[in-house]
């Protein structure tokens, strides 16, 4: 198939995608960047275009004018004004996936934007590293035209699911995994540096092994999340402690502090009374328990 793919933006992602695209037989591919002509980055944009056998539109309408499927790699920044830009000029049996890391309010966002009867908008998210994995990396869809969507690109080496989801619920997974991703970076970070304040560095990186010790994160949420409510008072306390050793060793306790806050809110809510069998209760238990009393309320 023809002129299937148009890439917006020709960055780093978009450039890998294009790499592995091309290898798998994709004829005419496009890409559109707003930098392509710039003193600064034209020049190597246009080189890996030439080298991946993309054709460089001149603006955002004729690429949506040249192609069916069109890939956004912007940045999250600009994922909405892009958007809005590219989708009204879509027809029928076009569909516009963004694939940046933007909030799942902003692709509802996308989703509302006017457009033509029979115009796919899907909310995407890459689960891994695009510029070492190119299309291979995993990718999650939701929306309109995300059957579609996978279809006629698996062929051509993506690895794509479809959520039976409303759009935004990608952009949430991928949300997701960056608290987890990015805040156990931050975590180690303030703990190295804390060990190295009291000179015990090597003692602490090879004391501390890995605290899942081999289990999924699902064997570990079901053997932790029980204690964590059980223990929340004694835990916030031992970790109150904590916060002063990193204090008193020069630095910010940003992330311990997180942790002593997270501790006592839990232990003030009391939930062992509402649930006393929380003990016996596996992690898919826990949450749907729990999170109507864990959530921010409204002021």
């Amino acid at each position: 198939m023809e002129n299937l793919i148009g890439l917006i933006g020709f960055g780093e992602a978009a450039s890998s995608m294009a790499r592995d695209f091309h290898a798998a037989g994709v004829q005419g591919l496009w890409a559109y960047d707003i930098l392509s002509n710039s003193e600064t980055h034209g020049a190597s944009i246009r080189a890996r275009a030439k080298q991946y056998g993309v054709t460089l539109a001149r603006s955002i309408e004729e690429l949506c004018a040249q192609t069916t499927y069109l890939l956004a790699f912007t940045s999250p920044a600009s994922a909405v004004p892009v958007a809005q830009s590219a989708i009204p000029l879509l027809r029928a049996g076009q569909t516009y996936v963004d694939l940046n890391s933007t909030s799942p309010d902003m692709a509802v966002q996308m989703g509302k934007i006017p457009c033509a009867d029979g115009v796919g908008v899907c909310d995407g998210a890459a689960l891994g590293n695009v510029q070492k994995l190119g299309n291979k990396v995993p990718v999650v869809v939701c929306g309109t035209g995300a059957e579609a969507f996978r279809r006629d690109l698996t062929p051509y080496g993506m690895d794509i699911e479809v959520l039976d989801a409303p759009l935004g619920a990608a952009s949430a997974m991928k949300m997701l995994k960056t608290v987890y991703s990015k805040g156990l970076q931050q975590l180690v970070l303030e703990y190295l540096l804390a060990a190295q304040s009291y000179g015990i560095l090597e003692q602490m990186v090879n004391g501390v092994h890995n605290p899942m010790e081999g289990k999924t994160l699902a064997e570990y949420a079901d053997e932790a999340m029980p204690r964590l409510f059980l223990h929340a008072q004694r835990r916030a306390t031992e970790v109150a402690n904590a916060v002063e050793t990193v204090e008193q060793g020069g630095l910010e306790p940003v992330m311990t502090r997180a942790a002593q806050t997270g501790f006592e809110r839990v232990a003030a809510l009391h939930l062992t009374e509402q649930f006393p069998d929380i003990g016996q209760m596996n992690y898919q238990q826990i949450a749907q328990a729990v999170l109507p009393y864990m959530k921010k309320k409204s002021k």
